[in-house]
């Protein structure tokens, strides 16, 4: 901290990405002027998705064809919630055989372990596929384009790209209540909220996706639109 102090000093200009950034900033760094902040959103994606067709991306990934496929996408660390989003699926996964969960992405300063004897636990190794490696720009298109749609359980956040780049796929998510989800994510018309750090909730969110899934069409659509117009780069 005493380095960072430091550092915020020098620039003229500071750009934050949320307004709950620029309140944690304000009182982390309470020195530097205030003029020198500028709060800009994380940009969309929409110039740089790769969609393909689900069926091709489920054939080119080895997914099941006709499941329902969860998506966690992203670097995984213990704020992340993967753990959560485990326990949720494995809920859900009782009531109905045709669930997937798809979880990809590369492991920060930690061990995929703890989750994977989670998984084995509670006997989803057939259900889950854990892709734990860096995902390539190249397949990237194909891990949001064969999924239903994408969970997010973060436990804290500062900002998230993952939702602008579901929402750029069109692909309507459920996140976790923290402020910078809910600027946006809105609740039941493009996504789907739980409460951050209960589990049960979380499954029950799941589970509203599963059974409204003739929403999502409308969902996707309106969380697309929306960061179209107001996260333009």
């Amino acid at each position: 901290k005493i380095f960072y102090k430091k550092i915020y000093q020098l620039p003229d200009s500071i750009i934050l990405q949320t307004e709950e950034n620029q309140k944690k900033f304000s009182k982390l760094f309470p020195k530097v002027d205030p003029k020198k902040i500028h709060m800009c959103y994380h940009g969309n994606f929409l110039d740089f998705t790769q969609t393909h067709e689900m069926e091709e991306s489920r054939q080119k990934l080895a997914l099941p064809k006709d499941a329902f496929i969860y998506l966690f996408f992203g670097q995984i660390k213990a704020v992340k919630g993967v753990d959560l989003l485990i326990k949720a699926f494995s809920e859900v996964a009782k009531n109905h055989a045709d669930v997937y969960l798809v979880i990809a992405g590369n492991v920060w300063h930690n061990d995929f372990k703890p989750y994977m004897d989670l998984i084995i636990n509670l006997g989803l190794q057939s259900r889950i596929r854990a892709d734990i490696k860096f995902i390539s720009d190249e397949d990237v298109g194909y891990y949001f384009s064969s999924a239903n749609i994408v969970c997010l359980p973060y436990t804290e956040l500062f900002q998230s790209g993952v939702v602008q780049l579901s929402y750029s796929y069109k692909k309507p998510a459920i996140v976790s209540n923290l402020p910078a989800f809910l600027t946006v994510v809105e609740k039941n018309k493009s996504g789907f909220v739980f409460k951050t750090g209960d589990y049960e909730d979380l499954a029950v969110q799941m589970e509203q996706a599963y059974k409204n899934q003739s929403n999502l069409d409308k969902m996707e659509m309106s969380g697309y639109n929306f960061i179209k117009e107001k996260y333009s780069w």
